[in-house]
């Protein structure tokens, strides 16, 4: 199965919960039967690379603001319809199984009306309460300015709408936690939700802890605003507690100075990041706007209690008051933290966690990843039993280009043959047949790429009989005699006419215009050089016969 991702940023330089995860499924793929094809924003390459079996194809977007942290956007509407005429050409030239996207970025929307266009089931993944993101990052962005709260609240209602209509377009969505999955059930009620959580590498992260001379509680992670690392300045007044803070982002400096008393190690990863883990004793995680934290579960696997916020998407991993403590407030989790003082409690809990790490394993969470593709597929070919989806996707595929030179040609047509009561009759009835045949070419000519995957006859056979019924009724209504006749001479002239599509099709897997075009100029043209040939040899063979008859007839002609 050969499957398109889509993700907003480039996974080979960013680490991230979101690339980690998509990086590991990149290395367990070639073990499959799957091809992976991965569509990553670069804004300064535009190109493809390869590694082992997985493409990695680098899309040069423009950007021309940033909406959100790391959310790079293009104030030009036209570049993502160029985007989605890129990703068209490229689904329909790979043929593509199934397509999933990792965001509501606008590369993504492109992405998915070209797959929607093709017929192409699609699947997303849901990594980011972005709605919650936005608030709470514009809330402090612009809490400030005059009118700020209401900048705030357009730009979390812009998002919350945005991430609705990319989510809404899918089949199915794939979400980290249960939580998660309860909370998009009132958003998404007629989509199928999964969920797919992520795995640990218990190899590498392990509780060999070293006694160290203070109690240590450890954070990791991305070293900005919105993962409320100010939450942590309780810390100041417990100077038997060290913190220490593992990540790098765009807000250190500010973060470094709020939290002076901190040790700042900067990114780090592998066994460096495992080490930090093993040199802690706790593990806190301030955020609220993250759906799964990977780094809860590095923390659980190494054998740390985790002191999170009851709506930081851990909920799944962590039990309150058995591997470590889920709280509402801020005061509570600076009791909770305390709690950890307590020696037997910390063991209790430290031997607990890596209990629930142990249960956690990449290879579950693949094969239900690799099994949403397939199920994706599945229920995509069921659903197009039934006549809304059919009508659905045919509009979808609606084909511009037939349309066009269809409403043009019988335009001119029909106001030749009404140009005898007046150029402004010939021109009226001449505008409105061109509309009709717009949209009766488009229909039909998307109508009959759908069916001919599904059976050759009915793609021959439906369209005609919509064309009869349609353009007879449109000659019932405005009074036309011998309507048996018209319609006879209508579904005619359908049933050729798709027959001949389909021929072409068959044989040049193609149905458009253009290509079209090409084909029967070709055809006229050897068409035309056979009958010079046949004419040719004609002439040779009756060449001696000729000559004779022609000096019969000298011999004959009698002398003056």
């Amino acid at each position: 199965m050969k499957v398109a991702l889509i993700i907003h940023s480039n996974i080979l330089k960013k680490v991230d919960g979101m690339t980690s995860y998509y990086k590991k499924l990149c290395q367990y793929t070639p073990g499959t039967d799957h091809q992976l094809d991965v569509f990553m924003q670069d804004p300064d390459h535009e190109k493809t690379l390869q590694h082992n079996s997985t493409r990695f194809f680098l899309v040069r977007v423009k950007t021309s603001f940033q909406a959100l942290p790391e959310a790079y956007l293009s104030f030009n509407p036209f570049y993502y319809i160029k985007l989605a005429w890129y990703f068209h050409g490229v689904f329909k030239k790979e043929k593509y199984d199934c397509l999933q996207v990792a965001s509501a970025h606008p590369m993504s929307l492109s992405a998915i009306a070209a797959a929607k266009r093709l017929g192409i089931p699609v699947i997303g993944s849901y990594h980011t309460l972005l709605p919650e993101y936005a608030r709470y990052w514009s809330n402090g962005k612009f809490e400030s300015l005059f009118g700020g709260n209401l900048i705030a609240w357009g730009l979390t209602a812009f998002v919350s709408g945005w991430t609705r209509l990319a989510y809404g377009a899918a089949d199915t969505i794939l979400v980290p936690t249960a939580k998660v999955k309860h909370s998009l059930k009132n958003s998404y009620r007629r989509k199928r939700i999964e969920v797919i959580g992520r795995g640990v590498e218990a190899g590498i992260f392990r509780p060999q802890r070293t006694a160290g001379p203070k109690l240590t509680a450890l954070y990791v992670g991305r070293v900005s605003v919105e993962k409320d690392l100010e939450k942590l300045a309780f810390f100041r007044r417990h100077r038997d507690i060290q913190l220490k803070i593992v990540g790098d982002g765009k807000d250190i400096c500010d973060i470094r100075q709020r939290l002076p008393f901190a040790d700042f190690k900067g990114r780090l990863q592998d066994q460096d990041l495992a080490r930090q883990y093993r040199y802690s004793d706790i593990f806190v995680f301030p955020s609220k706007t993250d759906a799964y934290a990977n780094v809860v579960s590095e923390a659980l696997c190494s054998g740390l209690p985790v002191v999170a916020f009851d709506a930081a998407g851990v909920e799944d991993r962590v039990k309150d008051g058995i591997n470590g403590f889920l709280v509402e407030g801020d005061s509570e989790f600076e009791k909770a933290v305390l709690k950890l003082k307590n020696v037997h409690l910390r063991a209790k809990m430290s031997h607990l966690a890596r209990q629930t790490a142990l249960s956690l394993k990449w290879e579950v969470v693949f094969e239900k990843q690799l099994n949403a593709f397939a199920i994706a597929m599945v229920e995509r070919q069921q659903k197009l039993k039934n006549f809304f989806p059919i009508l659905r996707q045919v509009l979808y595929a609606f084909n511009f280009s037939h349309a066009l030179l269809g409403s043009a040609r019988m335009g001119f047509y029909v106001f030749l043959a009404n140009a005898s009561a007046g150029l402004a009759a010939g021109f009226g009835a001449g505008i409105r047949q061109s509309f009709i045949s717009f949209l009766m070419v488009g229909f039909n000519t998307s109508f009959f790429e759908f069916l001919y995957f599904r059976s050759r006859k009915l793609s021959i056979i439906l369209p005609s009989i919509l064309t009869t019924i349609v353009g007879s009724s449109i000659h019932l209504f405005s009074g036309t005699p011998n309507i048996f006749m018209t319609a006879g001479t209508i579904l005619g002239l359908a049933l050729f006419n798709f027959s001949m599509l389909s021929e072409i099709h068959r044989r040049h897997e193609t149905i458009s215009p253009w290509e079209l075009t090409r084909i029967f100029t070709r055809y006229l043209i050897n068409t035309l050089r056979r009958l010079s040939r046949s004419l040719k040899k004609k002439l040779v063979v009756f060449a001696p016969q000729l000559q004779a008859f022609l000096a019969r007839s000298s011999i004959a002609k009698p002398s003056k």
